[in-house]
This record gives C-alpha cells, sequence and structure tokens, in this order.
C-alpha cells in the first residue's frame, strides 16, 4: 500500500523530473526481507535502475556495524558498487535503512550524515528510504533531500516481509 503525499504539501524545493521512480511493491517486499533478517540490527543499503530494471544491493548488517542502531560502509565496498553502476550506466536511486525500534522518520543523525557524505551533493536525484518492524509488516516512508539540506516526504505504506503467493 502507498500513500502519495498531495503534491501542494511538499517542499517547493523537492528535486522535480527525478530519473528514478519510488521503489516497487516487490523491491519494498525485497527490502523488508533484508530488514527482517537483519533485525535487531539496522539493514542499510541501496537501490539503482539500469534501463528500467531495479537493483538492490543490502550490506551485511553484521560486517559494517558497530551498535545495533548505526552502520558505517567501507569506501571500498561502497566504490566497487558505485563503480558498477557507472560501468552499467545505471542510476543511484536511494539508500535505505531500516530504524529497528523508531518510526520511519529521518533522525538528526540521518540528516547530518546525509549531508556530510557524498550522498547529497553527488547524487542529487537519492532519495531516503525509512523502515520500521510494525507488527507482521514493515511501515515505510520515502522522503527527497531539500535544498534546506532536510527531507520532504513523498510516500509512505506498509509492506510484508513475507513472499506472497
Amino acid at each position: 500500500m502507498t500513500t502519495p503525499l498531495d503534491p501542494t504539501a511538499a517542499s517547493p524545493d523537492a528535486p522535480q523530473n527525478n530519473p528514478c521512480a519510488p521503489p516497487s511493491s516487490g523491491l519494498l517486499q525485497k527490502i523488508a526481507q533484508g530488514c527482517r533478517k537483519s533485525h535487531p540490527f539496522e539493514a542499510c543499503g541501496l537501490w539503482w535502475r539500469e534501463d528500467s530494471i531495479e537493483r538492490l544491493h543490502i550490506f551485511a548488517p553484521h560486517e559494517y556495524t558497530a551498535s545495533p542502531t548505526h552502520f558505517a560502509i567501507p569506501a571500498q565496498t561502497l566504490l566497487a558498487i558505485l563503480q558498477h553502476i557507472e560501468q552499467a550506466q545505471g542510476t543511484l536511486c536511494g539508500w535505505f535503512h531500516s530504524h529497528p525500534s523508531h518510526p520511519p522518520h529521518p533522525s538528526q543523525r540521518d540528516i547530518a550524515s546525509w549531508w556530510t557524505s557524498s550522498q547529497g551533493p553527488w547524487f542529487p536525484q537519492a532519495q531516503l528510504l525509512l523502515l520500521s518492524p510494525s507488527n507482521e509488516t514493515y511501515a515505510w516512508a520515502l522522503y527527497a533531500p531539500t535544498q534546506e539540506k532536510s527531507f520532504a516526504p513523498l510516500s509512505w505504506g506498509d509492506v510484508s516481509p513475507t513472499k506472497i503467493s
């Protein structure tokens, strides 16, 4: 289930004509599965498009996590994925991570790290997807970075991490 916001309520400086559509329900389900496997640690990863195909990389939480509520990805690991995307002429669409015990809203740490890392300046089309466990589903929210160095909500909903036949 996706709930788009009224466009008049979104920030006026949210990216226009973004080459990346929001993630499909199938991709959201794969991301939720990764979050469930990582729980109680934060899951994190990124998604991109090669032509019209959605691609996903979920980082192994215990390899890169100092604590259940924080992750750090080695630069060489991230560089290899970004080089693959570039060589495939893909477009990085966004970064995601879970909030295992908090709602899917950007924290102050999320906002600060987005704008102090290369994510903001180098990938202006990239979006932020946050997921939080809620009973048997994951609540999710998709955000676009704004010129005010914050985030404008784009859409939100719930996704089940279990495969639907």
